[in-house]
């Protein structure tokens, strides 16, 4: 409602203003008229929406709504139909007027026209009668007809200005009165809208009245569902309950039958491991047995091949000296066309326009091949003629010659045909070993792969073996311990029946003191032997505990509280038969127990075998595969120093100081930095023309240190720990009495603390016993209060005190720097000062493997991680991963994987995970890329 009024005072408030009628006044109307009509349609959606049109009074209110709506509509296309006649009608009073309008314009405009042209006629004659002189009229008389006339013209303005005047106020009138009877009409219709809106506000209320009503009800109907609800969950829990119970019942029978079973199946399993184990060392014995036939052959066609190339040799140097005859005589020619060809050229560079073939003639090497055969023909010929005098003096001779030199031939041809033979034949033995090794490579791969997958396997199974044993072994002995506590309990059930038989029997029979002193010692001492029986046959501290802790106070109670009278003791057959049962069934269940220990602990060793087993045939396998490697490196002519290229070059020299690795040398960092990949960083910052820069010495990582010494590419030492020179300065450190006595006093009062809590803690463990927790024994200050401690404690604890703190020279050592080598001694890579930590050593393993690949590394420690890993020099690039270590039995924190990605994420780098197992030296990768900004 007051939005609406708000918007009708607002139309009203503009209608007072306006005093000229214009067409926005209707145009708000019309929307004013619109918004109470989008108002009423929200009022009936929302009470539709909410009564759902789900019961008779919704259908009513639905009906009544469409009923209003349709009036609203038809008042609305009555508006619309009015105003558009209303608009044909200004139109064409509109045209009507314009026409009257244009009309009177045009006559208006032509008299004054006219008025002015005689005004102008007038006093251009006027100037020409001045500027002509004459004489013969008058000035009065020309003075008078121009005033006259400009009277005329005055007058005729006057009047069409009146006239205009007048038709100014006529089309005024017009439209005031025009715009009085639209701003009735609109007062009328905004009266209505007003009675309208009134209607539409009592009917909304009424209705939201129902609405009301009707969420009363619901909400007592879901009161009511709600409390059967509760009922209903009430029972459901009860039933879920005894089914879970249930459950639970079937699930230990069905453990307890599964753990018989495999108990069965362990012997099953343990002979078909070993017949796998044996079979794959069956198989490994073939493969080197092939491997060996193999190298005898490779063997045999090396000494072949060595042989030919012997005989190869001898044939060379024979054709050598052959073909040296023949370039002799050769050499002259070709000295000639030397000495040709340089002048060519030099013509060519002095003068380019002169074309050379056009002085030379044809082509140079034409030229050159047609002096070779003209030189050939002419050696031919003279070779002919001095072969035909040879033959014709030395027929015999030749004869001879020709048969050695046909021999000779055939023999040549034999040995190359027989070297071409040996060089194919080599090829593919060469080929066939490759594929061999390749094949024993793939094949001793495969089953490395398969007996770590075995491994794991087994150690997956025999862990899971172990932990669900443990787990039944738990269970076994809490179930012996309750079934201990309830035969306890009801051995003290049945002992008090029968103290209470006893005494009823003994109070009716006579007493004789001296018997009842022996019944009573023999019943102390039959009770303490079953309770030292008992703590013998018990097989856990706790349970051990609980019944000698119980059995002793039964018994002192029993001897305390109880009299028994001096009568001799009866018997009861059935209880003490029941007794029997039950400490027979508490043994078997011990003994149970025992075997399962027993079998347990066998199952330990025969995985523990296994495993060592396993290691033992890695270890002989890779032995295997180094050998075969050497020897094949070997047999293609390849030195195994090549494995290592960075062997051959010279260590550098670190400095172990202060348990840091330094190198002090600009030089070796250099080559740390640029040949060996090795990232360090100064430790002294120098400022040039506002440039940073970090100078020696320059730190070095513990992973880098281990790698370059295990490779040999660094050289660690340090500085003797000899007696001091006469170069040393040493510095008396003064000290006073007062501060001696300051010390003492702080001793004695730490002293006292720590006795003092010692003391708390040894009450509370004497109140709470052995089995309390660290919680019931923590020592709190006010536990401290009211307890007191001697002097020969506190001396006890000052004397520790003394004993664990290392007494220092108050001197101060300051060697004097030297290069000298007869200083230092140098430390071995097994005896660096380096972390026996297993976190140190995956860092260990993936610093070397990442280096191994290629990767400038450095310390993360910045960003939250372990290292930071360059594709190239860092001073050129940026990181790539964020290299985290772990190992393969722990696990990461989903926080700190969460940090990890989004801080790589937002420089622009990628999380490189690297699992290490305890069993393997080769890291497990995993790249993750999370939280990305799409």
């Amino acid at each position: 409602m007051a939005p609406r009024s708000k918007s009708i005072d607002r139309i009203k408030e503009k209608q007072k203003g306006l005093e000229v009628f214009s067409e926005s006044a209707i145009r708000n109307n019309f929307s004013a008229l619109e918004y109470s009509r989008t108002c009423q349609a929200a009022a009936s959606g929302m009470a539709a929406g909410i009564l759902g049109l789900t019961s008779i009074p919704g259908f009513i209110f639905y009906f009544v709504t469409v009923a209003i709506q349709m009036s609203v509509k038809d008042l609305q296309k009555k508006l619309e139909e009015q105003h558009k006649q209303i608009l044909l009608y200004e139109k064409k009073l509109k045209g009507a007027n314009k026409l009257l309008d244009v009309v009177r314009a045009y006559k208006s405009l032509e008299t004054e026209k006219n008025a002015l042209q005689s005004v102008i006629g007038s006093l251009d004659a006027h100037n020409e009668e001045m500027i002509v002189g004459a004489e013969e009229k008058t000035l009065t008389e020309s003075e008078d007809s121009a005033v006259s006339k400009l009277r005329q013209a005055i007058a005729i303005l006057t009047k069409e200005k009146v006239k205009r005047e007048a038709a100014f106020q006529n089309d005024k009138k017009a439209l005031l009165e025009e715009n009085e009877g639209l701003k009735e009409q609109l007062r009328k219709t905004v009266d209505e809208n007003e009675q309208q809106a009134d209607k539409f506000c009592k009917i909304i209320q009424e209705l939201s009245q129902k609405v009301k009503r009707i969420e009363g009800d619901r909400e007592r109907e879901l009161d009511d569902h709600g409390s059967v609800l509760a009922e209903m969950q009430q029972r459901y829990a009860k039933e879920k309950q005894t089914v879970e119970a249930a459950q639970k019942q079937f699930d230990h029978a069905r453990d307890i039958e599964e753990a018989l079973f495999r108990g069965k199946q362990t012997t099953v399993v343990d002979k078909q491991s070993l017949a796998r184990i044996a079979e794959l060392e069956a198989t490994t014995q073939d493969l080197t047995e092939r491997v060996a036939i193999s190298e005898r052959k490779r063997y045999e066609s090396n000494d072949e091949l060595k042989k030919h190339d012997k005989r190869t040799r001898n044939l060379r140097r024979f054709q050598i000296a052959e073909l040296d005859s023949e370039l002799s005589l050769k050499s002259v020619a070709d000295d000639v066309i030397d000495r040709f060809k340089s002048a060519l050229t030099e013509l060519r560079e002095f003068h380019p326009d002169i074309d050379v073939h056009k002085i030379v003639g044809p082509d140079p090497a034409t030229i050159n091949l047609q002096e070779k055969l003209e030189n050939i023909e002419e050696k031919y010929e003279k070779y002919k003629q001095n072969t035909e005098s040879v033959l014709n003096t030395k027929k015999q001779v030749l004869s001879t010659e020709l048969v050695q030199e046909d021999g000779l031939r055939e023999l040549v041809c034999q040995l190359h045909n027989k070297l071409r033979n040996i060089e194919v034949s080599q090829s593919t033995d060469q080929a066939q070993y490759e594929m061999t090794t390749r094949n024993l490579r793939e094949r001793i791969l495969e089953l490395e792969r398969s007996e770590i997958a075995s491994r794991n396997e087994m150690r997956k199974e025999m862990q899971l073996r172990v932990s669900e044993m443990e787990f039944e072994m738990q269970k076994q002995r809490n179930r012996t311990l309750e079934v201990l506590a309830e035969k306890e309990k009801e051995l003290e059930v049945t002992k008090s029946i029968l103290v209470s038989l006893r005494s009823e029997q003994l109070n009716s029979a006579p007493a004789d003191p001296s018997q009842a002193g022996k019944i009573s010692s023999q019943r102390k001492s039959s009770d303490h032997r079953k309770c030292v029986d008992r703590r013998i046959s018990s097989g856990s501290r706790r349970s051990i505990d609980g019944i000698s802790v119980s059995s002793t106070d039964i018994i002192g109670s029993a001897d305390n509280n109880i009299s028994f009278p001096n009568v001799s003791e009866t018997r009861n057959v059935f209880y003490e038969d029941e007794l029997a049962k039950k400490d027979k069934e508490v043994q078997e269940m011990r003994n149970a127990l025992h075997h399962l220990d027993y079998r347990m602990r066998e199952i330990e060793q025969n995985a523990l075998c296994k495993d060592l087993q396993h290691h033992e045939m890695n270890e002989k396998l890779k032995e295997e595969i180094r050998i075969l490697e050497e020897g094949h490196l070997s047999s293609l002519g390849i030195p195994t120093t090549y494995l290592l290229p960075l062997v051959n070059e010279t260590p550098v020299i670190v400095d172990y100081v202060n348990h840091q690795y330094l190198v002090f040398s600009e030089s070796d960092a250099s080559r740390l930095r640029s040949k060996l990949r090795m990232v360090v960083e100064g430790m002294t910052l120098t400022v040039i023309e506002n440039c940073e820069k970090r100078s020696s010495p320059y730190c070095l990582m513990n992973e880098q240190v281990a790698v370059l010494a295990q490779y040999g590419l660094a050289q660690v030492r340090k500085m003797h720990d000899g007696p001091r020179t006469v170069d040393t300065k040493i510095f008396e450190a003064s000290t006073s009495t007062a501060n001696k006595e300051l010390c003492l006093e702080n001793d004695v009062k730490k002293a006292r603390q720590i006795a003092t809590g010692r003391k708390a803690k040894e009450l509370k463990r004497k109140a709470n016993g052995q089995g309390a927790n660290a919680k019931a024994l923590k020592v709190r200050k006010c536990d401290l209060n009211g307890i007191e401690v001697t002097d020969d404690d506190v001396n006890n604890v000052l004397l520790e005190l003394k004993g664990s703190v290392v007494e220092h020279d108050p001197r101060v050592n300051l060697p004097k720097y030297s290069n000298e080598e007869h200083l230092y001694s140098s430390i071995d890579y097994l005896s660096l000062p380096l972390p026996s930590s297993r976190e140190f050593r995956t860092k260990e393993i993936v610093f070397h493997d990442l280096w191994r690949r290629g990767f400038y590394i450095t310390c993360g420690s910045r960003f939250g991680c372990h290292y930071l890993a360059y594709e190239d020099n860092p001073s050129q690039t940026h990181a790539k991963f964020f290299v985290e270590c772990i190992l393969s039995d722990e696990c990461l924190s989903p926080m700190k994987l969460i940090t990890l990605t989004r801080v790589a994420t937002q420089v622009k780098k990628t999380v490189l995970l690297a699992v290490v197992s305890s069993d393997n030296n080769i890291p497990h990768y995993m790249e993750i890329q999370w939280w990305k900004p799409y």
